[in-house]
């Protein structure tokens, strides 16, 4: 349900600086065509229930509580400064930093 909230009612705020870790999905998940793999996904169970995430188009990060949950990779790259890079990947984050 959309509502309209009066402009006076919205204060601002900013994010805490928080470290959090991240990675690309794990495919444990396919999705069958009718002569090979269409589609593979990481299932993540989060608090808010099931979720997919896709290598290339989702991130999964592990919060400050240990939680885990998949972010949008254009959603990451606008919240995030990445600090350290997963070794075991070849990810390309500093040219998307820049589209």
């Amino acid at each position: 349900m959309n509502q309209t909230v009066p402009e006076n009612y919205w204060g601002k705020c900013r994010k805490k600086p928080v470290e959090v870790e991240f990675r690309e999905p794990i495919h444990n998940r396919e999705v069958q065509g009718a002569n090979s793999v269409i589609d593979s996904y990481e299932l993540i169970e989060t608090l808010e229930g099931n979720h997919e995430a896709r290598k290339g188009i989702d991130f999964v990060i592990r919060g400050v509580h240990g939680e885990i949950y998949p972010i949008k990779r254009n959603i990451f790259v606008k919240t995030y400064d990445v600090l350290t890079e997963p070794t075991n990947a070849n990810l390309s984050i500093k040219k998307e930093e820049n589209k």
